[in-house]
């Protein structure tokens, strides 16, 4: 790759259009627009691929643009095609001053910030090329950085913020393991790999794309299974169960959880897959299952575990005693046991609170919800109103799946239950409408093509 700048990524950056999802935006209204000056319908269907986009981005080109492509983006950025690929000039370099004053500088605060992020944004991508033209532990070791900083902070980020750096992370692990003829460096490569993959499976999930969420599984398990990791794999087969339930194939999302546990090394791996068999076993209808997971899972969470996925990388792989504790009141809302399942999501709820802020996920209200379920199991509408007041409050950004699903499930309960006269159920019920709003008016996150993951 190249090191200078083309003119298309100087404009690009100029104009702020260097995310894919918005140059692909501008590229598409561009291409409808060209179709119709120039009578060419077909144009009107043009799109960019992420690939493409990083190659024309990044300079990673053999040949100008076909004819089609070479149309729109001299309609979209007023150059001839041939200027757009050329190396753009250096620009003028800033005189010194004497101190940091953004005034004396002539510069606004938003175009410091501007500045800053681009910088910033440069010198990640510099060292990235260096990373990718000769592989040494030191690139290694930082991508390894990376996503363990990542899976840390997942807990509070927006979904669509952790795409972006979750897909940048398996690309660069990808390209190194293209270069790497050593083994013990494939493997390192594919546990940034494979955890990267699983974020993504995560946030996919969270933003409601369940098929992207499938896909990005899938790799986890072939990257595990290239490498003979079991944790990794176990994590996939995890993923791979949760989907299943949620798109009402528990018998299957049995399998898969029961696959896992076969693989599944001691600590945090056993004990997710055991609270999502129990809610597998749950759907089926089964309760002497249900509590026999459920009564495996508890168990689990005082083995130690040692896996490197699950307890050296930890935040969103880990798996602490409130994590099961939410799956486990989900179990038990879908068997009807109101008194079960309210125990099991109250407490829940208190260990989320009693956590660091850091890693109290705002996805727990998904606990919440379950309350709301389970005093609803009892026909207790005022309680279920409570335990949803501080579902209400989430963000947008943070409305995730796991939340909206069980908010259905809610709304469900409240007509089945016969209880939707009562004026707080209507209320309740306007509640979930405003909250889970059709899906094809959720915004669609830049870069997925797809959707899966919470537990």
């Amino acid at each position: 790759m190249s090191e200078d700048w083309s003119v298309l990524r100087r404009l690009l950056v100029e104009r702020h259009w260097q995310r894919y999802a918005t140059f692909r935006a501008r590229f598409e209204d561009a291409a409808q627009q060209v179709a119709g000056e120039t009578g060419q319908p077909r144009l009107a269907r043009l799109t960019v691929s992420p690939r493409q986009f990083d190659r024309w981005m990044y300079g990673e080109i053999v040949s100008l643009p076909r004819d089609e492509a070479r149309q729109v983006l001299e309609h979209l950025l007023g150059r001839p095609v041939h200027e757009l690929f050329a190396t753009a000039a250096t620009p003028t370099q800033p005189r010194e001053t004497s101190g940091p004053s953004v005034a004396a500088a002539g510069t606004e605060p938003d175009e410091v910030e501007d500045l800053v992020v681009a910088a910033a944004a440069e010198a990640r991508e510099h060292a990235d090329r260096l990373a990718v033209a000769g592989v040494d532990a030191v690139a290694v070791d930082r991508l390894r950085d990376q996503v363990i900083a990542l899976a840390g902070e997942f807990a509070v980020q927006a979904p669509a913020a952790v795409v972006p750096r979750a897909r940048h992370l398996r690309r660069l692990a990808c390209q190194l393991l293209d270069r790497t003829p050593r083994p013990a460096q494939a493997r390192e490569l594919y546990l940034v790999a494979g955890p990267a993959c699983g974020l993504l499976a995560s946030a996919s999930f969270d933003l409601g794309y369940r098929d992207a969420a499938a896909a990005h599984a899938d790799a986890v398990w072939t990257y595990g299974g290239l490498i003979g990791h079991t944790g990794v794999q176990a994590r996939a087969r995890g993923m791979q169960a949760l989907l299943a339930n949620w798109s009402g194939r528990p018998l299957q999302a049995q399998q898969l959880a029961a696959e896992g546990l076969r693989l599944a090394p001691d600590g945090g791996a056993r004990v997710r897959l055991h609270g999502i068999e129990a809610r597998a076993w749950a759907h089926l209808g089964d309760r002497g299952r249900t509590d026999a997971a459920v009564s495996a899972g508890l168990s689990a969470l005082g083995d130690e575990g040692e896996d490197e996925l699950h307890e050296q990388l930890g935040g969103e792989f880990g798996f602490g005693a409130a994590r099961p504790a939410w799956c486990v009141s989900s179990a038990y809302v879908q068997l009807g046991d109101g008194p079960a399942a309210a125990h099991h999501a109250a407490r829940a709820i208190d260990l989320y609170h009693k956590l660091a802020p850091a890693d109290r996920t705002p996805k727990a209200e998904a606990a919440a919800a379950d309350l709301a379920a389970a005093h609803l199991l009892q026909a207790e509408v005022d309680g279920a109103a409570d335990a949803l007041r501080s579902v209400w409050t989430l963000p947008p950004q943070h409305r995730v799946e796991s939340v909206r699903l069980r908010l259905a499930q809610v709304a469900t309960l409240l007509r089945t239950l016969k209880l939707r006269d009562a004026p707080a159920a209507r209320t309740l019920l306007d509640g979930i409408g405003a909250f889970s709003p059709p899906k094809a008016l959720l915004p669609r996150p830049g870069g997925l093509t797809g959707g899966l993951a919470p537990s």
